[in-house]
């Protein structure tokens, strides 16, 4: 039992530093609240992601978010859950992002989301002492108010980005999670348009930087190539914490769909392949 629970927790430590992939180019808003409704209208999208090999108690993440943008703001509403053998994770946060327009090609973006976050142990799955008076305690803390202030500048290609990160810890008012969780997210990037002569490639290098409680930062570094005008898209990132990430997305009318593989550092090859995760979204 207490070795299993090490494992669990191990992956779920895992799980608090390491994003969705889909919030480095699908969904930014994902990781920053700023991001909301970026592209106007009404938007939905659906992430999945499970680890390849199926090893009992293995992670598993699903997201759905969506965003309404009416006249400079936007509202949306990101509901995420984890689950990491005994452990569940579910955090649903509301939020408000404002868009100001500096002239007909800059604008800056400001977000913030708060919502609650409320993680349990499974006591159903338990198989052996369900009653053990730590459970009890873990179960009997309830849900926290949590949320992400973000914000970010866009212009002529370039995007400039910044989000801290649950809020609650950050404001020091949980003292249940002291090390291995997102702190904050930073990132560059700039689209070049290849124009028609090249098939209107597009090209987007991107850098990031995420900071950990109590441990290392992470830098992200990689491109983003689109092709016949952004329907169809390939990426590719390598993280410092020596693991990649490769994707790829395909647009249809309305609908999206992407498909990302992401390795995993050397210190857990030895649990897992990797995982895989899927993306659908629509916009309206």
């Amino acid at each position: 039992m207490i070795l299993l629970f090490s494992f669990v927790l191990i992956l779920h430590a895992n799980a608090q530093i390491k994003p969705l992939a889909a919030a480095f180019y699908q969904n930014q808003y994902l990781i920053n609240p700023a991001m909301a409704g970026l592209e106007g209208g009404i938007s939905f999208d659906l992430s999945y992601r499970k680890q390849l090999n199926s090893v009992p108690g293995a992670l598993t993440e699903q997201a759905l978010t969506g965003t309404y943008s009416f006249n400079k703001a936007a509202v949306g509403l990101n509901v995420y859950n984890e689950r990491a053998g005994l452990l569940k994770r579910t955090r649903v946060v509301g939020s408000y992002a404002y868009h100001l327009k500096l002239n007909e090609e800059d604008k800056l973006h400001f977000g913030l989301s708060v919502g609650v976050l409320n993680e349990k142990v499974d006591e159903s799955s338990i198989k052996g002492e369900a009653t053990d008076v730590n459970i009890g305690r873990f179960n009997e803390r309830g849900a926290v108010v949590d949320g992400d202030f973000g914000a970010a500048y866009t212009g002529k290609g370039m995007t400039v980005q910044g989000a801290i990160l649950n809020l609650n810890n950050f404001l020091n008012r949980d003292k249940r999670n002291q090390i291995n969780y997102s702190t904050f997210f930073t990132a560059l990037s700039y689209k070049f348009n290849m124009g028609k002569e090249y098939g209107d490639v597009g090209l987007e290098p991107k850098l990031c930087y995420r900071g950990v409680k109590e441990a290392d930062g992470i830098l992200d570094a990689g491109v983003n190539v689109t092709f016949a005008q952004d329907r169809f898209n390939v990426f590719g990132l390598y993280h410092s914490s020596e693991n990649a990430t490769f994707g790829f997305g395909i647009k249809y009318k309305r609908l999206s769909l992407s498909g990302i593989y992401s390795s995993v550092p050397h210190a857990f090859s030895g649990y897992t392949n990797g995982d895989f995760e899927l993306g659908l979204g629509i916009r309206l």
